[in-house]
């Protein structure tokens, strides 16, 4: 039985983008938003995951220029964005693309609460330093959070 959530996996094409597919192929919806591969090893991860049907967003990141923050960040932001607005499924799981986990568990919780965000901080930045700091490696939420 498929898990009613979607996967979006957000970042540049890693062997861990790979893992992260094949562990959670029991969610309904997956999708890898990314930007065109820079070398054969992320070549080679994008044959992988056409072959595995997944749904590739390979995001031209040419309106990094217009955004006031590091590259890496309008990066992550463009590409996030952008791989939300393709989500089909009412609830949704992002995690970055070099890291994989088994997230069966997470989809649960998620369904239990689907208006609230779940995220998993394991890098906690003091409130002084960054109030409201929500960590890029793993989160989801309902339709209604974003």
């Amino acid at each position: 039985m498929k898990i009613e959530t979607a996967l979006l996996i957000q970042g540049p094409l890693h062997q861990n983008t790979v893992l992260n597919v094949t562990e959670n192929s029991c969610f309904a919806e997956i999708l890898v938003s990314t930007w065109p591969p820079t070398d054969e090893c992320q070549e080679e991860v994008m044959r992988q995951l056409k072959a595995l049907g997944v749904r590739l967003i390979v995001n031209e990141m040419g309106a990094e220029k217009a955004m006031r923050c590091p590259p890496i960040i309008a990066h992550q932001a463009l590409t996030t964005l952008r791989g939300l607005e393709l989500v089909r499924s009412k609830r949704v799981i992002k995690s970055r693309s070099d890291e994989w986990y088994e997230l069966s568990g997470l989809a649960d919780l998620l369904a239990q609460n689907p208006t609230r965000i779940v995220f998993s901080n394991f890098i906690v930045r003091p409130w002084a330093y960054h109030p409201y700091h929500v960590s890029d490696h793993l989160y989801g939420g309902g339709q209604k959070c974003w």
